[in-house]
């Protein structure tokens, strides 16, 4: 997503995500009220509760009370990242790890626990073949919180894996709840056939504990079980 630039009074260019899908694309024209809606977002030009503009920018409701917020990310240095949330007025921000290949990549909204407060997923990794994520959330105390495993290591996502690995990752809602589904797949024979493991998890108060695991062997790459639409996510 390129930085919004603002073009005369109604004119954007760029792209403004909102939720799971896309608030404008292209050079479009813009009401006054969806103007109004993004300066006080911070994202039209107008007045910013986000210090300074940010290189990637999403609008998404962090505290699930309907409200559109914002989320920035900024490069800060060597290897490090800024994520800034604002919601309700209020800015927090944190320092996340990147490669200096990577660089800042656009944010991707999800809901990975279904409690209709979004998410960002933040791109630590850009490789040849794999994207690596972490998810980031506003905790109650309105810190910005990293999802962990169990073990309170960081919870990397990964989608891609090339000709010798399948990585991925979906939501799938059942019974009013959600739960994130991961699929982690190697080749270890040079035939395209995977062995690795599809596992359940449900992800409460930052934490994504695995409820179920699916251990897979011999499956070739159009096998159901290595398929993930990361979408369902959103």
């Amino acid at each position: 997503m390129g930085k919004i630039k603002k073009l005369g009074a109604t004119a954007f260019i760029g792209v403004v995500v909102v939720g799971a899908g896309t608030f404008a694309l292209g050079t479009t024209s813009l009401g006054a009220t969806a103007l109004s809606r993004l300066d006080a977002l911070g994202l039209g030009g107008g007045p910013s509760h986000l210090p300074t503009p940010a290189a990637q920018q999403v609008a998404l409701d962090l505290d699930g009370d309907g409200s559109l917020d914002a989320a920035g990310l900024d490069p800060a240095g060597p290897e490090r990242q800024r994520l800034r949330f604002t919601a309700d007025g209020e800015t927090t921000e944190a320092l996340l790890p990147t490669d200096e290949d990577t660089g800042v990549q656009p944010l991707k909204v999800v809901n990975l626990d279904g409690d209709g407060a979004q998410e960002v997923l933040v791109t630590t990794s850009l490789g040849a073949n794999t994207t690596t994520y972490l998810r980031v959330d506003l905790a109650p105390d309105h810190e910005v919180r990293t999802m962990t495993w169990q073990d309170g290591k960081p919870a990397e996502l990964y989608e891609g894996g090339g000709a010798s690995a399948v990585s991925g990752y979906e939501c799938r809602d059942s019974g009013g709840q959600r739960r994130l589904i991961t699929v982690d797949g190697t080749d270890d024979t040079g035939n395209m056939v995977y062995n690795g493991e599809r596992a359940t998890f449900r992800v409460q108060d930052g934490v994504a504990v695995k409820e179920h695991a699916q251990p897979f062997s011999g499956a070739p790459e159009n096998d159901p079980v290595l398929q993930a639409a990361p979408a369902t996510c959103a």
